[in-house]
């Protein structure tokens, strides 16, 4: 038979495991991987010259997330594609944040990816996403 127990629930912020996955881009000066590794940001951090908060954020959890990567090998883990910038190759002219135009190159090839991936032909040899 089975006897009731009475079994203390530990607070979750101390017992929680939790994987956070996410491309984050800016690196470990970013607000994003400071908040999650340090476990607080403030209205003084600043990212690209700009505040990132009016207030303290914290996490929840009593400690600090870490890079399992970085932690596993002992280095920071490597970049996805070893590339200085992308930007000035899918736009024309400009820097690529103002105004952004995409190249005609990367229109076509956006078109060849939705017609290699559409799976409905509306009769006019056209493709559509369904």
């Amino acid at each position: 038979t089975l006897q009731k127990q009475n079994i203390k629930v530990k607070d979750p912020t101390e017992t929680a495991c939790v994987i956070v996955c996410g491309d984050f881009n800016g690196g470990s000066e970013s607000g994003a991987v400071r908040i999650l590794e340090d476990g607080s940001v403030d209205e003084n951090f600043l990212e690209d010259g700009e505040p990132v908060t009016s207030s303290t954020k914290k996490l929840v959890f009593q400690k600090p997330m870490i890079d399992v990567s970085a932690a596993a090998t002992g280095r920071e883990p490597p970049p996805t594609m070893v590339v200085s910038e992308l930007i000035s190759q899918m736009v024309d002219g400009g820097n690529g944040y103002e105004n952004p135009k995409l190249s005609d190159t990367v229109i076509q090839k956006l078109k060849q990816i939705y017609q290699s991936y559409s799976t409905h032909d509306d009769g006019n040899g056209l493709k559509q996403m369904s």
